[in-house]
């Protein structure tokens, strides 16, 4: 991330050393600041939320020392997590106990170098710490407030839901209009959160000891919610006039048969009916039963071409009621109940942050199994262009080899690596192998953040990571106690370096031949 404009108009030269297993960084400063009060303050007083300061002067040039042991740069940190409204919280708790401080200490909010490249956060606890430089010039506390808050909206987690989103931005909203009090920026916080979040809007409690009478004015039209249980929904049989014409044709059917049976009764023993009927009559008969029976057959036939009858599922309607009320007194709300919508939704949660991500190390699948694919009718594919096709195609694979480990802290990577995401690897399963698909990829200790997770006290929390930059792959040391090493040699905090095919990287002790093919 850039800095912002005031602090690039100060031209700071800054530099990183390690001292006595100590990570510090050094600012040039225009003079020496020995007797400086409000450097003494810091030094004396160790204030919680400021960077310890030493001074030093070599061939006439002055530095102050910023110790950033076992801490991560702010910027650096949220360059691979999203931010959540708890860690907005949280920094406008460290910034409001901040400002108490130097009010407290008589100190000068501007010489706060308040930017994400230079706030510095126990990534584990959150709590930040600020760098205080009495050489700023045109460093100004609003505009570098303006500054962070900018870079929050950046980082932000978008994905979260609405309410969220809209909150952040009216807070940024007092932030750009100064509508805010630097002590006390959390309770503007709290406040904001309160409205949206928690408020809610009470129904009136009906007063049972007023008896008197309500004016015309108080007799008001109001929609009565009504709230019913859970009604599941009802299967009914649509009305079908095929299904009446095969009633009808039933009764056909009976008329035939009877016509029948009668007719050969007479003819084959008449003297089981007592009436005498002609011949002829009794033939009529005959063929009027068996033309029945056919027709049935035949509207039978003709129903069993159709679709059988179906079923469609109805869900019952709420509607609001409309209650005149003639008192004070206002509706008691029914209780509440669960509505089950015809459709089921699923809710969107938001993960925990409390929990750390499962770790799992993924298996190699079988190249020869082949899942049949499956065309779907209602399922649109959208076009990839052909130039980004053939750069996925021929991009190069990065791979990183188990080499070694002079500690025994490795035996396999099978065995002492977990992944934080294992869609984002491919482990070889018969070899030390394990092929990057995402970057950047963050290694260390710590689950919440570790993409490449060594369960080992020897690796820092976030100990170095590698990251792409157009074609080429950059290893980065991320201020590891330890350190990060190319090829033997160990990179400075905050160093860069451009990895190439056969180098060696080590985190610790534990190195990794790198193979881009």
């Amino acid at each position: 991330m850039k800095m912002n404009k005031n602090l690039i108009e100060e031209k700071l030269n800054i530099e990183y050393e390690r001292v006595n297993g100590q990570s510090l960084m050094t600012i040039e400063t225009d003079k020496g600041y020995e007797e400086d009060y409000q450097i003494k303050m810091i030094v004396k007083n160790r204030l919680d939320h400021f960077l310890k300061i030493s001074k030093a002067s070599v061939n006439n040039k002055h530095y102050l020392k910023y110790d950033i042991s076992k801490r991560q740069q702010f910027a650096q940190f949220y360059e691979y997590e999203k931010m959540k409204l708890e860690d907005v919280r949280l920094l406008c708790s460290n910034i409001s106990e901040m400002v108490r401080l130097v009010d407290e200490y008589m100190l000068d909010l501007d010489f706060v170098l308040l930017d994400p490249n230079f706030i510095y956060m126990d990534v584990i606890t959150k709590n930040l710490n600020f760098i205080y430089l009495p050489s700023l010039k045109n460093s100004n506390f609003t505009d570098n407030l303006r500054s962070v808050f900018e870079y929050v909206l950046e980082h932000f987690d978008h994905s979260m839901d609405k309410t969220s989103v809209v909150f952040l931005y009216e807070f940024y909203q007092n932030i750009l209009s100064n509508s805010y009090d630097p002590y006390n920026l959390l309770k503007l916080y709290n406040e904001l959160h309160d409205k949206m979040f928690i408020e809610e809007v009470k129904p009136l409690e009906p007063d049972y000891n007023d008896t008197s009478q309500t004016t015309d004015n108080e007799n008001a039209t109001e929609p009565e919610v009504i709230t019913i249980d859970t009604i599941s929904k009802e299967e009914i049989l649509i009305d079908d006039p095929e299904k009446e014409k095969l009633e009808a044709n039933k009764k056909v059917l009976a008329a035939g048969i009877i016509f029948t049976i009668f007719s050969l009764i007479e003819m084959l023993s008449p003297r089981l009916i007592p009436i005498t009927i002609p011949k002829v009559l009794n033939f009529a008969f005959l063929l009027v039963g068996v033309a029945c029976i056919y027709l049935y057959k035949k509207s039978l036939d003709s129903l069993k071409t159709e679709p059988a009858l179906t079923k469609e599922e109805i869900p019952y309607v709420t509607r609001e009621k409309k209650t005149n009320y003639t008192n004070k007194e206002a509706p008691v709300p029914a209780p509440e109940h669960n509505f089950t919508s015809p459709t089921p939704v699923t809710p969107i949660s938001e993960p925990s942050t409390s929990q750390s991500p499962n770790y799992t190390i993924p298996t190699k699948t079988n190249p020869a199994s082949k899942t049949a694919f499956k065309v779907e009718d209602n399922i649109s594919v959208d076009t990839v262009l052909l130039s980004d096709f053939v750069k996925k195609r021929h991009a190069n694979k990065f791979k990183l080899i188990l080499d070694g480990d002079s500690t025994g802290l490795i035996e396999s990577v099978h065995k002492n690596m977990a992944f934080k995401n294992p869609e984002d690897v491919e482990l070889e399963s018969d070899k030390e192998e394990i092929t990057l698909k995402k970057f950047p990829m963050v290694m260390g200790n710590f689950k919440e953040v570790a993409d490449i997770f060594f369960d080992s006290k020897l690796v820092s929390r976030m100990h170095a990571s590698i990251k792409k930059e157009g074609e080429d792959y950059i290893f980065e040391d991320l201020n590891s106690s330890n350190g990060s090493f190319l090829n033997g040699e160990r990179l400075e905090t905050r160093e860069k370096k451009i990895l190439k095919d056969g180098d060696i990287i080590t985190i610790a002790s534990v190195s990794f031949k790198v193979e881009i093919s």
